[in-house]
Formats: C-alpha cells, sequence, structure tokens
C-alpha cells in the first residue's frame, strides 16, 4: 500500500503546503467599493460636525422641535453610514452578510436622503449600489 506517513505534531507536514487561492476582486469593483468607502467616510465626518454644531447650539439655549428632528436625523445618518462601512469591509472580505449589509443600509439610506429632499444624493447611492451589486454578481460564488 502507498500510505502517506504519518504525520506527527510538532514536526514538519510530510507534503509541500497548498497555496492559498485569492479570488481577484477586479478593478471595477474595488473602485465602486473605494467610492462608498469615502463617500461613508464623508457622511460620518459630517454627521459628527453637525451633531457637534447642534450640541453647541443647545448649550446656548437653543431649542426647537425642528432641531430633534434634525438630531435624529443626523443619528439615523451616522448609523447607517457606521453600518454601510462595515458591509464595504465584508463585502471586501468576501462575506455575504457584508453585501446584504450593503443593500440594506442603502435602503435606509435612500429613504432618508428622499425624505429630507436629497434626491441627487440619493440617486448617487443608489448608482453606486447598482454598481457594486453588479460587480458582486459576477463573482458571487466566491463569497462564504
Amino acid at each position: 500500500m502507498n500510505n502517506p506517513p504519518p504525520f506527527l505534531p510538532g514536526t514538519s507536514a510530510p507534503y509541500p503546503p497548498q497555496p492559498v487561492f485569492k479570488p481577484e476582486r477586479g478593478g471595477f469593483l474595488t473602485f465602486v467599493l473605494v467610492l462608498r468607502f469615502i463617500g461613508d467616510g464623508l457622511a460620518i465626518l459630517g454627521s459628527l460636525g453637525l451633531m457637534s454644531v447642534m450640541s453647541t447650539a443647545a448649550e446656548h439655549g437653543v431649542h426647537s422641535t425642528q432641531g430633534r428632528e434634525l438630531g435624529n436625523l443626523v443619528t439615523i445618518t451616522l448609523i447607517a453610514a457606521c453600518l454601510d462601512l462595515a458591509g464595504v469591509a465584508g463585502v471586501l472580505s468576501w462575506k455575504k452578510w457584508g453585501v446584504y449589509l450593503l443593500g440594506g443600509c442603502e435602503a435606509v439610506s435612500l429613504i432618508l436622503r428622499v425624505n429630507a429632499g436629497q434626491t441627487g444624493m440619493a440617486m448617487m447611492g443608489f448608482l453606486t449600489l447598482c454598481f457594486a451589486a453588479f460587480g458582486i454578481a459576477m463573482r458571487w460564488r466566491y463569497f462564504d
């Protein structure tokens, strides 16, 4: 019989290690994910800056119902941008949960932006999601 030699812990493997297969992400998908990463970073910085301005106004006695509504909207936008950033990281790591998170966050962001009257930003976010979906669909078999 042609059995392989036994492998004992602490010794070297009897066969050379096999190279790990790393699928190529492709330039298009990488470009779209980098755009989403930059957009999410700007959304986070903008939300934090707006929260800072609002807290300074509240310290000086400026309170209003519209300010509370804006604060809630900014908080939801901040949370959605952070989750979207996690989705981008998941897609870059070839995880299906990243794809689902990316889609869900974009749906929430789309609703928030249209509700806030930012239809241009909503369409730009939706277009980048469509482009990312195109790149992901071509490599769906690599996601686990």
